[in-house]
């Protein structure tokens, strides 16, 4: 076809045709120091311009580590969580099949390890087919000025930088190309492949061709055959339009069009080529879970992510920590055990229902190292609140999961017990706890330098009242009875051993009325709020003998390359003596035992020893029971909370989990849910039982028992009193049995005796004095009966 001299060709075809001439000009320009564009000028851009242009663009392109797939396990590596922005795992070129990189080579660029940033056949081939085409345009970059471009669109970190590297200019070709240059003289052609076949995408979510391998056929990419390998290489020209999910035929069709190449370029044989395009695709789909709402540990899984975005050393910023966790390709080892974690999923679901107006929610950590073994709520991760879904972690504090927590009743109880075995007030103290009774406050002491208590305290017991000591006041749960220990403790010192325990009280004095005071002098009945993780957290303490360790979900991140990139130790403390803990154990397996309010859960449902403590608040919004063994400490809460945000409501007047609800109580409510998540686990509990309490150590009594044989009263009065006996235990000196002998007996009762009746503890032939409360009497466990109340 032939042109007048004065016709006037159509703006569109000038463009064409002068870009065909910039693209020819290129391709004949490139030279070692640039690129000299000696037919630039037709269309207005200087040849001087131009190479200014590439002059001024860096020597090589800085490439960035690719995002990749974070893979959260378990101990044992089994995967329960993945994270990504891109879903990628980066694979070594051994890794990847030899079918798969010629599968590649042969559709995108067959004389890849023949040329070098340009192939200049493949483009000038390309140029003239678009031309002639009218239209439709062939590809003509090679592998590396693709991965150029990938790599330029990968590192983009604003909106003008990804059009830079997709807009359809000869700027950006000038630009890939200048670069692609610098990749062929810095790196190997395999370098080059491996990274593009890692960078390239592959539709449906899946970036590089490992992630793809798994994605559509379940298999790693170095077991791709001839089938597979065609089918992910046909999908990097239009990953969308050939995405194999979508549009079977068009993927099919276009996984032929890469055998034949293949067979045309007598890289597979023609018969092999003819047989296996007869087949289908032979997809094995394996759905892309990204994020903790898929995980088999939803909220364990948050715990996990909250608690590492607070790490500045993981970056400076929440968007840097952000970045390396779902882009760094890491592998973070945590604490979780799966058959805690089922045994808790199952405990939860078991007792409260998804739609229930309460939440049930359990968390179990192992004493000694703060381990988090299990993190389960019955409302299921997910948006709509309406059908009882949430992202609200009830299980964590507020700081980690969003909820404000919830009161934790009596199960505080046991910090202003523990306080007063510190301070030398014996097991045996006897309180005479009436039903209900007022308190001045001022008689509660405050922290130094805080002003006294104001107004009064109006406490009653709706369990039991009457003569409580150490044993059965905790046992029964005596509301006045634990007033009374508080009075003698003061509020600020169960307080502080609260915080050095695990449980985060944020707001001591409460508002500018005081309102909302968490430590006020009802802190002993659990007042302020918790959550279940921290009430196991400080309950493991009791269990460690006083070592109390951080909670902690993670134990090392590894990067892509297995490298450790951070270990997480047990961060631990010992905030009592070891022989307060053990009296605080052996106080508490009372709980567990014959008249107490757990029986059913511990003696008789456990194979192993175990101690707890019942929680039930005074508007009834809340239930709990935490218990324990040497080896592990669960939580367990059921609570009132709305589905529009969780707030607070009471209990009573419910049906939860198919029962109507009259009333409520930590050991009749919370308890059977806490009995059935330790049941489940109980056979793989070693039967380790508690240390028992050495009371020389927790009372001051002396462990050397003085001879006063042949001594009149008198005397030996006078010498176990200067021993320290007499004025310590309040015991008194007696003629003793057999005649000749001086006994030295407590009006507060041992292991064989009721309360209140003098037992013969030391007597003058120097015998080691039984341990009253130790083995396997358990001290006041064999005092009177708690009635049949349950808090």
């Amino acid at each position: 076809m032939s042109v007048p001299r004065n016709a006037r060709l159509p703006t569109g075809r000038i463009a064409s045709h002068l870009g065909v001439m910039l693209s020819v000009a290129v391709v004949m320009g490139v030279v070692v120091a640039g690129l000299a564009i000696p037919f630039a000028g037709v269309i207005g851009i200087g040849a001087r311009n131009v190479a200014d242009t590439m002059d001024s663009l860096p020597a090589e392109l800085e490439t960035e580590p690719l995002a990749q797939k974070t893979r959260i396990v378990d101990p044992d590596g089994n995967v329960i969580a993945s994270l990504y922005d891109e879903n990628r795992i980066n694979v070594p070129l051994t890794q990847i099949s030899r079918t798969m990189v010629k599968a590649i080579v042969a559709i995108e660029d067959y004389r890849f390890y023949q040329h070098g940033a340009l192939d200049l056949k493949g483009t000038l081939r390309a140029l003239v087919t678009n031309q002639a085409s009218g239209g439709v345009t062939q590809g003509g970059s090679s592998i590396t000025q693709q991965m150029v471009k990938l790599t330029l669109l990968s590192q983009a970190k604003t909106k003008a930088e990804r059009k830079a590297a997709t807009d359809d200019t000869y700027a950006r070709k000038i630009r890939e190309l200048r670069y692609a240059i610098a990749f062929e003289q810095n790196h190997t052609k395999d370098w080059i492949l491996e990274r593009y076949l890692n960078i390239a995408y592959f539709g449906d979510g899946a970036f590089g061709v490992q992630a793809a391998a798994r994605h559509y056929f379940d298999k790693n990419a170095k077991d791709l055959d001839l089938r597979e390998s065609a089918m992910l290489a046909g999908l990097v020209k239009n990953p969308t339009g050939y995405d194999p999910t979508n549009s079977p035929d068009r993927a099919l069709e276009r996984r032929n069009v890469v055998i034949d190449r293949m067979a045309e370029l007598n890289v597979v044989k023609r018969g092999k080529a003819t047989k296996v395009k007869d087949q289908g695709l032979g997809l094995h789909v394996v759905p892309t879970k990204n994020g903790c709402v898929f995980s088999r540990a939803p909220f364990f899984c948050d715990f996990v992510l909250s608690y590492l975005m607070r790490d500045r050393s993981l970056g400076k910023t929440p968007e840097e920590r952000k970045k390396l966790l779902y882009s760094g390709g890491l592998t973070i080892h945590t604490t979780i055990d799966l058959r805690d974690q089922t045994a808790a999923d199952t405990a939860v679901r078991d007792h409260v229902d998804r739609q229930n107006q309460a939440v049930g929610a359990l968390a179990m950590v192992a004493p000694l190292t703060g381990d988090v073994k299990a993190l389960a709520q019955s409302r299921p991760m997910g948006r709509d609140e309406a059908d009882g879904y949430t992202y609200l972690n009830y299980t964590v504090p507020t700081k980690y999961g969003d909820s404000a927590g919830f009161q934790a009743g009596s199960t505080f109880k046991p910090f202003v017990l523990a306080t007063a075995i510190n301070d030398k007030i014996p097991l045996t103290t006897t309180f005479n706890a009436p039903k209900q009774m007022v308190i001045p406050q001022d008689e509660f002491a405050n922290c130094p330098g805080q002003p006294p208590f104001a107004g009064v305290w109006n406490v009653s017991s709706s369990t039991t009242w009457g003569n409580k000591d150490l044993y059965t006041g905790t046992r029964e749960s005596v509301n006045t009875f634990y007033a009374m220990l508080e009075r003698e403790t003061g509020v600020c010192k169960p307080f502080e051993l609260a915080k050095q325990m695990g449980v985060e009280l944020t707001n001591p004095k409460g508002d500018a009325r005081g309102v909302g005071a968490e430590r006020g002098v009802t802190f002993t009945l659990g007042t302020p709020n918790a959550s279940p993780l921290e009430m196991a957290e400080a309950y493991a303490t009791f269990a460690g003998r006083g070592l109390h360790c951080d909670s902690r979900p993670v134990t090392s991140i590894e990067d892509s390359a297995g490298n450790t990139v951070k270990s997480y130790p047990s961060q631990c403390t010992q905030v009592m003596p070891e022989s307060t803990a053990d009296a605080v154990n052996d106080v508490l397996r009372g709980v567990q035992e014959p008249g107490g309010f757990g029986y059913d859960y511990g003696q008789t449902g456990l194979s192993v020893p175990s101690a707890a403590k019942t929680g039930t608040t005074t508007d009834g919004q809340s239930v709990w029971y935490v218990g324990y063994t040497p080896q592990i400490a669960t939580a367990a809460m059921i609570a009132g909370a709305s589905k529009d945000g969780g707030k607070p409501i009471p209990l009573a007047g419910q049906t939860i989990g198919g029962q109507y609800i009259y009333e409520v109580s930590g050991s009749g409510f919370a308890g059977p849910m806490w009995a059935q998540a330790m049941q489940a686990i109980d056979d793989y509990l070693d039967p380790e039982d508690f240390v028992p309490p050495d009371l020389t150590a927790v009372e001051g009594v002396p462990t050397t028992v003085p001879s006063v044989t042949g001594m009149s009263i008198a005397e030996a009065e006078r010498v176990l009193e200067q021993a320290g006996f007499n004025p310590l235990d309040g015991g008194t000196v007696s003629s003793g049995s057999p005649a000749g002998t001086v006994a030295y007996t407590s009006p507060g009762g041992g292991s064989s005796a009721p309360s209140g009746s003098p037992v013969t503890l030391y007597e003058s032939n120097g015998v080691a004095p039984p341990s009253p409360g130790g083995g396997g009497n358990h001290g006041g466990n064999n005092h009177g009966g708690g009635g049949g109340h349950h808090r």
